[in-house]
Order: C-alpha cells, then structure tokens, then sequence
C-alpha cells in the first residue's frame, strides 16, 4: 500500500518517525513524499495512493502557501477518494482538515516527540489503528 506525505517540514525526521510506525503497526505501506502542492497532486495522479498525510500548510511551487484542508478540497473536488489524515502541530488546522473532509488528525508534534522519546505513544497509536483500518479496508 501507498501512502503520501504531504508537508513543509523536515521531510526526513517525519518519514523515519511514519516509516517506524508502519513496522509498529505490522501494515506494508510505502511512503512518497511531496512538499509542494503540486508534486502531492502528480503523486496522487501518477500512483495509486491509499492514504494521504496532510500538514496544515502546503507551499506551491510558485511561491505561497496552501491551508491543508484547501488541499484536501481540492483533491477530493478532483474525484480522489483516498483516506486523508491531517498531520499538523496546529489543533486548529487539524480540527478544520476534519471539518473539510480529513478521517483522522494527528498532532505532527506530539507525534515526532513521541517517536523521538520512545514512550507514550497516543498519537503513534492513532495513526497505527488507521493504517490498519485502511489496509483491513483496501481504500
């Protein structure tokens, strides 16, 4: 299964703290990564994308910033069903990434922290149940 991250963060810490817990929760995702709204479009156009990784800002290839829930509008106005989970240090944004259409929000931050420190592990727990959920589910 194929999963994308799209963020403006440290591409790399974030995919090392996804990829551990894609082993944690036992599920086979791989993850592609695009940090502007443009590369997570070809991403979603070119692959079949199972889940979709949202951080609440998005630049744009040509400069400017994207909200996470206008990306997630878009795609899903595009005719894109994939699961989307917001995954932004922002509560707000996560809550507005749900409200626009987003399954799950996990806080980004809470997250890297837990995966960093190796103990209390809520939002790895989150996001590893809705791995599980979306390959028990094939969408």
């Amino acid at each position: 299964m194929n999963a994308l991250l799209v963020t403006r963060g440290d591409a790399k810490t974030e995919r090392d703290a996804l990829e551990q817990c894609v082993q944690w929760s036992q599920t086979a995702f791989s993850f592609h990564v695009a940090q502007t709204r443009e590369e997570g479009l070809a991403i979603l156009a070119a692959q079949k994308i199972d889940l979709v990784l949202l951080d609440s800002h998005v630049p744009m290839a040509g400069g400017g910033i994207l909200q996470g829930k206008e990306f997630l509008v878009e795609f899903r106005h595009k005719g894109f069903k994939t699961t989307a989970c917001m995954f932004s240090s922002n509560e707000q944004q996560n809550y507005n990434g749900c409200f626009s259409g987003a399954e799950l929000a996990i806080n980004k931050e809470k997250f890297l922290r837990e995966f960093a420190e190796k103990k209390s592990f809520e939002e790895m727990d989150k996001l590893a149940s809705l791995l599980n959920l979306v390959t028990i589910c094939g969408r």
